[in-house]
């Protein structure tokens, strides 16, 4: 099965190099264009939590894309403080009005509205997500 694999470290400056890489491989690894830009949502949305959300002592971020099961999937980790976040993120007030909602809390939502399927796991130091994306 093809894959394509990076690290970056978990820093604001390294978005464009992330999202570069992604975009290559999803590319690479044949995706159409409107799978391809809900890639690219999950993997910015993943990253940019991480790194403002993650703390100061953090790795790096490790992504791996792979065809399984004729299905693409995201292997997302990094160093952060453990936090599962399809479980421990607040609820999203989807059904309040915009002027009580929250800012935030959004993104969650939309990775898994992109995803077939979603889990993490907390392995050797690291938060571990992997989605398996609904093209």
């Amino acid at each position: 099965m093809p894959t394509a694999e990076a690290q970056f470290p978990a820093e604001l400056g390294q978005l464009a190099a992330l999202l570069a890489f992604v975009e290559d491989a999803g590319r690479r690894l044949g995706l159409a264009e409107p799978a391809l830009l809900k890639l690219l949502v999950v993997a910015e949305e993943l990253y940019l939590n991480t790194v403002q959300h993650g703390g100061d002592q953090q790795g790096p971020v490790r992504l791996r894309l792979q065809w399984q099961d004729q299905a693409l999937v995201l292997h997302y980790e990094d160093a952060a403080p453990e936090y599962d976040p399809f479980t421990q993120a607040p609820q999203a007030l989807l059904d309040a009005p915009l002027s009580r909602r929250p800012v935030g809390r959004l993104g969650v939502v939309l990775v898994e509205g992109f995803a077939r399927a979603t889990e993490y796991a907390r392995v050797g130091g690291r938060n571990c997500i992997r989605l398996q994306l609904a093209l």
